[in-house]
């Protein structure tokens, strides 16, 4: 027998449920219609064509949209060793300027630009990174510095025998000795007797600066010393580019001089830094000292631009300019001890990201983030302390292999996913190396080549289906539970397990009319 029932609407969408469970406002195959609660089934709007961008057939493009404004509005588009820009309200082609910097293109050529190229518009300027690129560095031009013996006359005193000695080649020995004349103990005069001394050697010269006797052998070639003076040695330092202590090193320096502090880490651990004797200028010239960086050949300072990440830039005249940003340059510390490199050298960059501040970074299992309001610096401006604005560089807490491939602002918070899992950061109100940690927060299959989507207080990621469904995909939507101390990533596809095909690539998503658009 025939039954009938009112269906007041369809918003309830398609469902590849069976017939028998399915609730009686869906359907099996909705075309051509928008579905509303208040309004019911419309015919959906057409699409309004803006113009042709390009007459030939590319393959695989990467395209980026950057907004500036309601009515300002760019497309980029990029193929292997090449990036185009038109404006997306006419469809008129924007010059790019690519001759500043010679060979940039080059940093684009792949196979397939849609999942190797990935970008991020900050500002006015759009980072463009290739997932293909193994970031490295470029040699230095750092040379080890000459051997110097410095003996700083720290106090004169009288009757005081101050020493000196040098072996190798020698054996030299020199000594003087103060009276009761204030004359003969004041600390020019002690470092100024020594010097014509040791200068009447005939291997060794010394020179005068205050109180600071500096000597060098011919060739500058290492030798033996030893300094002293017969008040405990509480009057000398003697050193050769090499200190115990910072307290040490004298006030008045030779320029440009850089000396090893055999410091204390914050861990209470011995390690070195390095600081140089500068000039500041004014009117009164003054010295000072300034920590710096190791002065040995082989030490990493830089990175290698052709395998950074470049930088869409848009100039005031409404054109645009490729170039290769200005990476800023390791000025302290060691790269062997106190200041490694970031961890994405050697490694491919997955994703980056702007979150509180600092330009992000994914790479393996790292989530790398510049200096604080310095986007371009990713090494620390102290090798001996750590500031809250240095660079973030930390793995995600996880037991098993987490390689991480997105990154979405979220609730306060960075959201972070992997292949597997999503790691939560904390909300501490300041972000620093000190304080950042990602935890676990589920534990949910994400597509490694398809970045999440965020719509108000929620995150929607793709899945591609290996078991009930193979060849399709299907989306799932964090969000955060109030009334439980659980994160949760719910099914939205569920009740469709065949609609999305596999290979989904890009997703995007608009709040003022509530939809999600899936590209595969």
């Amino acid at each position: 027998m025939l039954k009938t029932t009112p269906i007041p609407s369809l918003f309830g969408g398609v469902s590849q449920q069976p017939a028998a469970i399915r609730s009686p406002n869906q359907a099996e195959v909705i075309e051509n219609s928008l579905l509303s609660v208040a309004d019911g089934s419309l015919k959906r709007p057409p699409t309004r064509h803006i113009a042709k961008l390009m007459n030939e057939t590319p393959g695989y493009l990467k395209v980026h949209h950057i907004f500036r404004s309601s009515t300002e509005h760019y497309v980029v588009l990029i193929s292997s060793a090449s990036v185009r820009v038109f404006n997306g309200s006419t469809g008129a082609e924007i010059a790019v300027d690519t001759t500043t910097y010679p060979s940039v293109l080059n940093y684009f050529i792949t196979s397939n630009p849609t999942r190797a190229i990935g970008a991020l518009t900050v500002a006015d300027t759009t980072f463009l990174w290739n997932r293909e690129k193994v970031v490295a560095t470029s040699a230095s031009a750092l040379t080890t510095p000459p051997f110097f013996l410095y003996m700083y006359i720290k106090q004169g005193a009288p009757k005081t025998k101050y020493y000196i000695g040098m072996d190798s080649p020698g054996p030299f020995a020199y000594d003087y000795t103060t009276t009761d004349d204030p004359a003969t103990f004041d600390t020019n005069a002690i470092a100024l007797a020594l010097a014509v001394q040791i200068n009447t050697s005939g291997v060794y010269t010394a020179q005068v600066k205050g109180s600071l006797l500096i000597v060098n052998a011919p060739g500058y070639v290492p030798f033996t010393w030893d300094v002293q003076d017969t008040g405990g040695s509480n009057y000398t330092v003697g050193f050769a580019n090499q200190v115990e202590r910072y307290s040490d090193l004298p006030r008045d320096f030779v320029a440009n001089a850089i000396v090893e502090v055999k410091g204390v880490g914050e861990s209470g651990g011995r390690t070195s830094f390095w600081v140089k004797y500068v000039y500041s200028t004014g009117a009164v010239q003054k010295g000072y000292w300034e920590e710096t960086v190791r002065p040995q050949p082989g030490e990493v300072t830089n990175f290698d631009a052709t395998t950074m990440p470049v930088a869409l830039v848009k100039l005031p005249g409404g054109t645009f300019r490729l170039e290769r940003p200005s990476w800023n340059t390791r000025l302290v510390g060691s790269t062997a001890t106190t200041t490694p490199v970031p961890s994405f050298v050697g490694q491919t960059i997955n994703s980056m990201f702007f979150y509180r501040d600092r330009l992000g970074v994914l790479s393996d299992e790292n989530v790398i983030m510049s200096r604080a309001r310095s986007l371009y610096n990713f090494w620390p401006k102290s090798s001996v302390t750590v500031a809250d604005d240095d660079p973030i560089d930390a793995t995600v807490n996880a037991s098993r292999v987490s390689i991480l491939r997105h990154a979405v602002p979220f609730n306060k918070t960075l959201l972070l996913f992997s292949d597997q899992m999503q790691f939560q950061t904390g909300t501490a109100d300041i972000l620093s190396p000190r304080t950042f940690r990602a935890d676990p927060a589920t534990e949910y299959s994400c597509s490694p080549s398809v970045p999440p989507v965020s719509s108000g207080s929620d995150v929607f990621f793709v899945y591609d289906k290996s078991d009930t469904s193979p060849g399709y995909a299907g989306v799932r939507e964090y969000s955060v539970d109030p009334g439980s101390i659980l994160n949760v990533a719910g099914d939205i596809t569920e009740h469709v397990p065949q609609y999305i095909p596999r290979d989904v690539y890009r997703m995007s998503c608009s709040t003022t009319e509530d939809m999600l658009v899936v590209q595969s």
